[in-house]
């Protein structure tokens, strides 16, 4: 299926798998496979790109996001990241 090879496609190019790191087209194979398929793999990519800063500012609130689908699609690892950040007493999500 053509639109599952938009994750992996999403998936080299965000870590440099046979081909060059290119954040902004990982972001853009991953972001329309996404909006098509719950797939926690990329839900956690996704989380990576936002938690790391990856082409995109660090935007702690939307990486959280994305590790939360990720952990409740069972995806290995989600739950580990979301280890990392914690809410504050206003309901803000930060760095732990």
């Amino acid at each position: 299926n053509s639109n599952h090879a938009k994750y992996y496609l999403g998936f080299c190019y965000l870590y440099g798998v046979g081909t060059m790191v290119n954040h902004s087209l990982a972001l853009r194979y991953l972001t329309e496979y996404t909006n098509e398929y719950k797939d926690g793999d990329a839900y956690r990519c996704m989380g990576e790109i936002y938690d790391r800063g990856m082409g995109v500012p660090e935007d702690i609130e939307k990486a959280v996001s994305w590790y939360q689908k990720a952990s409740e699609a069972g995806c290995a690892g989600a739950k580990e990241a979301l280890g990392h950040f914690k809410k504050t007493i206003f309901g803000k999500w930060k760095r732990k």
